[in-house]
């Protein structure tokens, strides 16, 4: 008999975990997946990821009042037979895909995309979702010994999510294309299905007293208050807003791309699970030691530009695993008794959706800039805090942070009026800064003084000079935030005079000068000489007539300086605010002095090119690589085929493939290799002895198309060379496209110019 009940509990604990590890993988693992799928539809935009881990939050939540409700009103029979045939509907929704018919809309991306995700996900995202807290639930209603301490359960539910979320960069993306994943996630939701319809079964020939003893304890339970309910939805609501934050930040800075978007929710899941266990491998102590420090460098960190990949993704990371934990450790320590199990679940799961929203939603509203880093770090520091502070704990707070200030300022001053040597200038503020954080350090035991502090320092490193110089004064003369970003135009005198500088991110992308003999000659990039004044010279030159040209990416339009008048132009941009930048003549006069007639498409360049006519152009140009992020769906098999099927016979793409992290020059070169056609790339840099040298930019281009036209259009330009795709990059497809192996590429030199 013992060894009968031994073998019964081993088989209702390995069907419920096998389920709820199951459907935490599935859940998980479609995330990535169906938000790659979106990607291309936005242009690429780093800001798809955030949107959609609303929608995905958003969901988690509705599937976690929907199995608080029946668990808590319904008998487990009538559960087991609402939930699988909830989940049997679902299937009719599968294999995932986007319809060829879906056109997004530029004016409401956000809402586009939520709505978008579900349509083409939200019932079997919503049947995975409610999964994990009901199968607890049953479980409790079984007589296994854990009935009423089923949490360990939860530990199977994380380490699914975990697993997925570094299987599918690793294993998953490299290996398989995305119509591929979809079927196979179909077969593995099938199996699924019958896993969880045998935990149901085994649940109900197995429950007793243990159901009895689990709902008269739901009466003796210890009542919770709603302070406490919403202390589990602050607290919840911190690492999920931060998670995004930093999702945002290395999306934006690095590449739009699983491998960035799967780290940060990796860490959040690993941090659950890490606090929830019954004995922490990260003990709450070491943590608390640790959070003063990290918390410190993340807001130092956040007002730097670092070029090292590798840095900028570990010390991200890092700074957010740290305060993830630090908050967790808290949640954990307040958990409730099984009684409460899916209520506790339900705040946890509004807070997620609380923080993610404020992130991906709010934040780009009320903030022109990335803010919401810093005070998300801030908030953190206030975690903790279980009583009202008293009074005199307010004017402690606002006396450190007056402090701080006022000694920044005093010493900003008296080193501006005593025009100290530049070597002790910089002495004396480095030894400030240091004073500072071990003074914010020293107050770390008082959570609002430190709190306080710590908002203080991240106001004078965000909106003070005393931290980060420039060289050459500037001001901010136009600053937008919006789903594709924060674009930011500052005014500048240098050695040249006055002159404008258009910034997307951390990622400077056109100069002009503002005396009029000086505005029309683009700088940067576009120099007259650089790669982009070659290929259009030496096309026209070969044409003997004015060309028809294509330009995805607009930027401040400093190319269209390079248009005769003639010649038909016409630019694709998807951002609206980089197109009110381009054509405000306040800020950039290219457009205006140039093209004041240019044709400019507003959306996703792939999709507004498919209407342009057969055969129409002599030269596109893709200029659309050179922030860090990268839309790679502008360069895939497929969208070459498409720039080939626009061009006149004869007619070359360019690639403008300068960037700091990713190969792009052999990605391109590939792609001309995998459609049977030449290629020549070049490294320019600006010669010593050119006017404006500091004005002007290094550039990375390759050019694409068959032989006899391509030497024809080149041979005056002999710095174009053969040139060889690092091993480390495949041919990206719209169903395959793996950027990680573009960044081991770069890293590791990149690709290699011929003789």
């Amino acid at each position: 008999m013992v060894a009968s009940t031994t073998r019964v509990d081993a088989l209702l604990v390995a069907s419920f975990t096998a389920s709820i590890f199951l459907s935490a993988f599935l859940l998980f693992s479609v995330q990535p997946m169906f938000t790659k799928m979106a990607l291309p539809y936005l242009g690429g935009a780093p800001n798809v990821w955030n949107i959609a881990m609303v929608f995905f939050q958003a969901s988690l939540l509705a599937g976690y009042v929907y199995a608080h409700l029946i668990a808590k009103h319904l008998s487990l029979k009538i559960q087991l037979v609402i939930h699988i045939s909830l989940i049997t509907i679902a299937f009719l929704f599968l294999p995932i895909a986007i319809s060829d018919n879906v056109r997004p809309t530029i004016e409401a991306p956000g809402v586009w995309l939520i709505g978008l995700f579900a349509a083409s996900l939200g019932l079997p995202f919503f049947a995975l979702s409610a999964n994990a807290p009901l199968l607890q639930r049953w479980f409790s209603h079984t007589n296994h010994a854990n009935a009423q301490d089923p949490y360990f359960l939860y530990a199977a539910s994380n380490l699914g999510s975990l697993l997925a979320l570094i299987s599918y960069p690793l294993l998953i993306e490299p290996g398989l294309g995305l119509a591929m994943q979809s079927n196979i996630w179909m077969v593995g939701y099938v199996i699924l299905l019958s896993v969880i319809g045998g935990s149901g079964i085994i649940a109900l020939a197995n429950k007793g007293a243990a159901e009895g003893l689990s709902i008269s304890d739901a009466v003796n339970v210890k009542s919770v208050s709603w302070a406490q309910r919403a202390e589990w939805v602050i607290i919840a609501a911190v690492p999920s807003a931060l998670m995004l934050g930093v999702t945002s930040h290395l999306s934006t800075n690095v590449a739009a791309a699983p491998f960035l978007w799967v780290g940060p929710l990796a860490l959040y899941l690993l941090t659950f699970i890490i606090a929830f266990s019954k004995k922490p491998a990260l003990r709450p102590q070491i943590v608390e030691r640790m959070f003063p420090y990290i918390a410190l460098l993340g807001i130092i960190y956040a007002t730097l530009r670092i070029e090292s990949f590798w840095l900028v993704v570990i010390v991200n990371l890092a700074v957010f695993f740290v305060i993830a934990m630090h908050c967790h450790h808290r949640l954990a320590a307040l958990r409730p008794s099984v009684a409460r199990l899916t209520e506790f679940y339900l705040a946890m799961s509004l807070g997620g959706v609380i923080g993610g929203a404020f992130t991906a939603l709010v934040a780009p509203v009320v903030f022109d800039n990335v803010y919401e880093y810093p005070l998300l770090i801030v908030a953190s520091a206030l975690i903790g805090i279980t009583v009202l502070p008293k009074m005199r704990e307010y004017r402690r707070a606002l006396g450190a942070a007056l402090i701080i200030l006022a000694s920044i300022f005093f010493i900003g001053f008296a080193l501006d009026a005593f025009l100290l040597p530049e070597r002790l200038e910089n002495l004396i503020r480095t030894a400030t800064l240091i004073a500072i954080c071990i003074g914010i350090i020293r107050v770390y035991r008082n959570k609002l003084v430190f709190a306080s502090a710590l908002a203080a320092f991240a106001a004078i490193t965000h909106f003070s000079d005393f931290v980060v110089q420039s060289v050459e004064q500037s001001k901010t003369v136009f600053n937008e935030r919006n789903f594709f970003g924060v674009i930011n135009v500052y005014e500048r005198q240098g050695e040249y005079g006055a002159y404008h500088l258009f910034t997307h991110g951390d990622t400077n992308h056109n100069v002009q000068l503002r005396e009029i003999d000086k505005r029309r000659e683009p700088l940067l990039y576009y120099s007259p000489g650089a790669p982009f004044s070659q290929a259009i010279n030496a096309m026209r030159q070969l044409r003997q007539a004015p060309l028809d040209v294509a330009i995805i990416g607009l930027g401040a339009g400093a190319i269209a300086c390079y248009a005769n008048n003639e010649e038909d132009w016409v630019f694709f941009e998807i951002d609206p605010a980089v197109v009110h930048m381009a054509k405000d003549p306040s800020l950039f006069t290219y457009i205006s002095d140039c093209q004041p007639d240019a044709r400019i498409e507003l959306g996703d360049a792939r999709l507004m090119l498919k209407e342009e006519q057969t055969a129409a152009f002599d030269l596109i140009i893709v200029d659309a690589f050179s922030s860090d992020s990268i839309p790679t769906h502008l360069l895939t098999r497929e969208a070459l085929a498409l720039y080939r099927s626009k061009l006149k016979s004869g007619g070359l793409v360019f690639f403008h493939t300068s960037n700091r992290f990713v190969d792009v020059t052999s990605v391109a070169a590939l792609l001309a290799e995998d459609a049977g056609l030449s290629a020549r790339a070049i490294n320019y840099a600006p010669p010593d002895d050119v006017s404006l040298k500091k004005l002007r930019a290094p550039v990375r281009g390759v050019i694409i198309g068959d032989e006899k036209h391509l030497m024809k259009v080149l041979e005056q330009f002999p710095d174009w060379k053969r040139f060889s795709p690092h091993e480390y990059v495949n041919p990206w497809t719209d169903d395959y496209s793996y950027i990680l192996g573009a960044i081991a590429a770069k890293a590791d030199g990149g690709g290699a110019l011929g003789e």
